[in-house]
């Protein structure tokens, strides 16, 4: 098990074609959501 935390919105294709290509070679892929980045400057 593990997660991948990246920078972009699932609606980018640049984002689409990197879970396309992380779903052909994983088993099992679960999306737990697309977040808004802070606005605090807070990471």
């Amino acid at each position: 098990v593990f997660f991948i935390d990246f920078e972009g919105h699932m609606n980018e294709q640049r984002v689409k074609d990197a879970i396309s290509a992380i779903e052909s070679e994983a088993n099992y892929v679960r999306r737990l959501g697309s977040y808004p980045r802070s606005l605090l400057g807070v990471d």
